[in-house]
């Protein structure tokens, strides 16, 4: 089907040119009409885009779209940016500067132009859009003029901006970063809550128990039986160990007892031990010590300023671990030969060693005795004592007293003393003391020790680059001393360790030369050891030399290796050479296996070419939740012999009636109960009817091992006493997006052999939404970047929130109650606009997902203009005022006060009204002055600043109070308050509105508060009047103010 065109012609014969011309003209208009190229409303559409920034991160941000042009909000990104931006009141212009105070800008929205380091720039009409409540640039500008290239993605709705300056966030972001990695290394978290440690009168909390029977063909068995208790006794840590053995007698001295109080917060004491105590002596002395010590070291780990290396021999692949001060810092699997070495934190203050010994088939053994650092540096002007006295079990009930003290003298400089007393003959009496420890540079150091008539110690450590390690050890005896249980007169000791690294091993190596000098003549041993990982096998080599006088030199050396095959075997070869006789010794082989998940097996074999003896060797071992057993078979020299043992521990809490167990032991250890819950009324406390709550998830720095019950209790068992545990609980962790965490970082002090209860609040908050429109003759529409206040039943404003490019706003995070949502009343005079309603109320209700409230509205509209019957002066040519904020403590509004005049120049006076201190600026010649300064409160953080009119005799004037909320009704006065009380209970019983009582001139009066004006309080009173209220009076809220 062929269409048909009309053709007229433009010109007819015979016509006259004007009408020719004219017909002529209104075609062209018909077929092209005119185009306004003002920007119309309906021109742009206001959205928001993700904004990011490379290296910085993201946000969402307001943007304008024209056509395929992106705008962004001048102020939204140099906010961002941390760029400096003070708008004007209604836009016409941003200034500010851009990293250095010098490198000023301006952006004048009136003549379309950017004015940059002394640059000027002029802009199109289409490159600026100023809506009410935001300026958009073209974002091509933002390269153009502040070298901030921004890409625009129309997809996905994106703008990436690159620069190449140091912008202000970026060194923020940067020192931040720094702060935190300092803070990390440190192990400084700053929590949101601190939680002290308990000091129960009584409570029993944990028990290991361990049993151990050992049995010979043909020849005699023993058994031994082990229980250690763990309590708490009038705030301090109580632990007893009994052991018993069916073949011999019980026998106290062979008992461990003591009763450790320890608190850090006193200055004069901190540390009381009684019963069996440490015993840091300069005399020999073998038996336990039973008696009492105190001292005010604290528990706490101190700052380190630098390591010890501490390494020895144990049997083959035993868990050794470390405790510094009573703490466990490290531990470690001795390798094949039974070598350990740890890298000890040298700290401020006295440092306490004991190792821990665990073997494979339930051995446990443990140095009890202290190993004493040689260097021991205090924090400069810090003094540090410690007192021990008691009797010494060795059958002659000899009394022991030792008293010493440490003097920090500088941060490089520490010297100590005592006395030690000891009653026995053989100790030589008192012994008095003195040491000293010296920092000479970086990594060198210097200790020395004089103990009087018995002995003089000195070391010189060196730690350099690439952990290289040497240490000289000098000591010399006083000939005939008798304190120490020893013949030597001098010991010389010479340690050099580093490591060594390279593609194929990573190993440890120490040269050690010791040498003993006697009456009779002298010993001197040398030792050479590798240790570490070669070809992936572990291996330790080392040589010994012994030279003695009058004696030949004995050399030989010990391979251990340990190689792990498929399947989970491990085999462990070990050999033992001597050079001096040119032979081997022994040879020996193990073999472990993992049988089961968690069920080992160990087969050994050792052969003495020597003594020509072999030992053969088969175990298994199994770890069960409740304890470890084992059972063994041995045969050696013809003899056959069979061990079984079984160690375990219990753990109760009487709080939750928990009673679990353990495969560890955990006497002396302490534990952290978490029990959250949901916290109905948000006050952070467990009240009756709130029930728990499920999924909670947390980590705790330190601890590993953590446990859910099926009734939502997590336990945190087996943890380090006196010691602060930083608890981080995932906000993500409930799937209901109303319940919140407001405590997500905790430290937790623990208590030894005590489970602490610690409670964990899970708001239920409710969410707001609505949306805010602005209305222009008939018609409305959403207006963005309004900020919407919601205030409580007290009239405090509690948060707020903008609205987005549609109007559209929420807020999540209003617990249960009544609450009023309010327009910003700042941003409202900046606008010139007013809402409606003023104030709108609702209600979060109670349940247990949170409640959701939708639907509010509010409409911004331009304020009526009234005709006045009267001739009134002009508003801008009347005195005004500003009151900035308004406290119920005088130091605030004091602080305001020199903020004001610090960062703005400007006097404020402080006047107490109300039983409120308001903060108030005055001089303003009229409101026009007083806005001026709006946009710096705004930028200063006071939001809600109100400007008063004040006539020509300095009263505030009661008619012409510019903001809302301004006016007050009062329903009555009375003399007691407890009548004014009343009444006010009953009022907030019936009305959903604020009812305040304010004392003043003697009378306690019950008010309704706020109105925004006259005419709405007018209502109000009407509507009590029709309630049965009478002798109703407006009020305004600021009147007799007097400067």
């Amino acid at each position: 089907m062929t269409a048909k065109i009309f053709q007229a012609p433009l010109v007819v014969q015979g016509e006259s040119l004007t009408l020719a011309l004219w017909r002529l003209m209104c075609c062209l208009f018909l077929l092209f009409p005119l185009t306004s190229f003002g920007q119309e409303e309906t021109e742009y559409d206001e959205i928001s885009v993700y904004f990011s920034v490379q290296g910085i991160g993201g946000c969402e941000m307001p943007a304008a779209i024209y056509g395929q042009q992106a705008y962004l909000s001048l102020t939204d990104v140099f906010n961002f940016l941390k760029i400096k931006n003070i708008p004007t009141a209604r836009l016409d212009s941003v200034e500010g500067f851009i990293i250095k105070e010098e490198a000023t800008y301006l952006v004048d929205a009136k003549n379309y132009q950017i004015k940059y380091q002394d640059k000027r720039f002029d802009l199109k009409p289409a490159d600026l859009i100023r809506t009410a409540s935001n300026l958009y640039l073209n974002i091509d500008y933002f390269g153009k003029i502040f070298a901030l290239n921004c890409r625009f993605s129309f997809r996905s709705l994106s703008v990436k901006m690159k620069t190449e300056l140091e912008l202000p966030i970026i060194h923020l972001l940067r020192m931040e970063a720094i702060r935190k990695n300092r803070a990390s290394l440190k192990g400084e978290i700053s929590p949101d809550t601190i939680i002290k440690r308990d000091y129960p009168l009584f409570k029993l909390g944990m028990a290991d128990w361990s049993i151990v029977a050992n049995q010979e063909l043909q020849g005699a068995s023993s058994e031994s039986l082990t229980l250690a208790i763990g309590s708490m006794i009038a705030g301090g840590e109580a632990n007893l160990r009994l052991n018993y053995t069916p073949n011999s007698n019980f026998s106290l001295s062979k008992q461990y007892y003591q009763w450790h109080f320890v608190n850090n917060n006193l200055k004069i004491l901190k540390q009381v031990r009684a019963g069996k105590i440490f015993r840091q002596s300069v005399s020999t002395i073998t038996a336990p010590v039973v008696g009492v010590q105190l001292t005010n070291t604290p528990t706490t780990q101190g700052r380190s300023f630098g390591s010890y290396t501490l390494s020895d021999f144990t049997e083959p692949n035993w868990l050794v671990e470390l405790y510094v001060n009573n703490r466990m810092v490290d531990y470690m699997r001795a390798d094949a030969s039974g070598f350990y070495s740890f890298e000890v934190p040298l700290l401020y203050g006295n440092t306490e060693l004991n190792l821990r010994f665990y073997g494979p088939w339930g051995e446990e053994r443990s140095k009890e005795e202290t190993i004493s650092i040689p260097l021991n540096f205090l924090p400069q002007n810090e003094f540090q004592y410690s007192l021990q006295a008691g009797m010494i079990e060795d059958g002659e009930q000899s009394q022991f007293t030792r008293a010493k003290f440490n003097y920090g003298v500088s941060r490089s400089f520490t010297f100590g003393g005592g006395v030690e007393y000891l009653s026995s003959q053989a100790s030589g009496g008192s012994i008095p003391f003195a040491n000293m420890s010296l920092r000479l540079g970086s990594g060198l150091l210097f200790s020395g020790e004089y103990n009087h008539a018995v002995s003089s110690v000195g070391r010189l450590s060196y730690q350099g680059a690439s952990n290289l390690n040497l240490v000289l050890d000098y000591t010399r005896y006083v000939k005939d001393q008798v304190a120490i249980n020893t013949n030597t007169i001098e010991e010389r000791k010479l340690s050099l360790s580093f490591p060594i690294r390279n593609q194929n091993f990573s190993t440890y190596s120490r040269f050690a030369l010791n040498q003993v000098i006697y009456p009779s003549g002298k010993s001197t041993r040398a030792e050479i050891m590798f240790s570490g990982y070669v070809f992936g096998a572990n291996t330790n080599l080392k040589t010994n030399a012994m030279f003695t006088d009058g004696s030949q030199v004995n050399v030989y050396s010990n391979l251990s290796m340990a190689f792990r095959l498929p399947s989970g075997y491990t085999f462990s070869p070990r050999l033992q050479y001597n050079y001096s006789q040119n032979e081997l010794v022994s040879v020996s082989v193990a073999l472990q296996k993992k049988v089961f998940k968690k069920a080992y097996l160990d087969i050994s074999y050792n052969y003495n070419f020597t003594s020509e003896t072999s030992t053969a060797q088969i175990g298994l071992r199994y770890d069960f939740s409740f304890g470890s057993t084992s059972v063994s078979a041995r045969r050696s020299n013809n003899k056959t012999s069979f061990s079984q043992s079984a160690r375990g521990s219990l753990i109760y809490d009487r709080s939750t009636n928990f009673l679990g167990t353990s495969n560890r032991s955990t006497v002396g250890k302490g534990g952290i109960i978490f029990l959250p819950f949901l916290d109905y009324n948000c006050n952070g406390y467990h009240d009756k009817g709130e029930p728990k709550a499920w999924g909670l998830k947390l980590k705790i720095k330190g601890c590993s091992k953590l446990t859910m019950n099926s009734d939502t209790i997590i336990r945190a068992v087996n943890i380090e006493p006196y010691k602060n545990y930083t608890v981080q609980i995932d906000p993500n962790s409930f799937d209901n997006i109303g319940w919140k965490i407001e405590k997500k970082i905790i430290s937790i002090e623990v208590t030894p052999n005590h489970f602490k209860r610690v409670e964990i609040p899970v708001s239920v908050v409710g969410e707001v939404a609505g949306t805010v429109y602005h209305r222009e003759g008939e018609s409305k529409k959403g207006i963005g970047r309004i900020i919407v206040d919601f205030y409580n039943s007290d009239s405090t404003r509690i948060a707020r929130t903008l609205t987005e490019a549609d109007g559209y706003f929420s807020f999540l995070g209003l617990q249960s109650g009544s609450y009023t949502a309010r327009i910003d009343s700042t941003q409202l005079l900046k606008l010139d606009l007013i809402a409606t309603p003023a104030i709108l109320p609702f209600t979060i209700k109670r349940t247990v997902d949170g409640d959701y409230v939708d639907g509010l509205e509010l409409v911004l509209h331009k304020p009526k203009k009234e005709i006045p019957t009267t001739t009134l002066p002009v508003v801008e040519d009347r005195a005004c005022l500003i009151q900035v904020g308004e406290f119920e403590l005088k130091a605030n509004a004091i602080t305001v006060q020199n903020q004001l005049k610090e960062t703005l120049g400007c006097s404020a006076v402080i006047v107490f009204e109300g039983h409120l201190f308001k903060v108030l600026i005055g001089g303003f010649e009229g409101i026009k002055d007083a806005e001026l300064l709006a946009p710096k409160l705004v930028a200063m953080g006071y939001f809600d600043a109100l400007t008063i009119l004040i006539d020509e005799y300095g009263e505030t004037n009661k008619s012409e109070l510019v903001n809302r909320g301004l006016f007050a009704v009062q329903l009555g006065a009375f003399a007691k308050q407890s009548n004014a009380l009343a009444l006010q209970s009953r009022l907030a019983a019936n009305f959903n509105k604020t009812v305040a009582v304010d004392y003043e001139k003697g009378l306690y009066k019950v008010r309704f508060n706020y109105f925004y004006d006259r005419k709405e309080a007018r209502s109000f009173v009407l509507e009590l009047l029709d309630q049965g209220f009478s002798e109703l009076i407006i009020v305004p809220v600021f009147r007799k103010l007097s400067f």
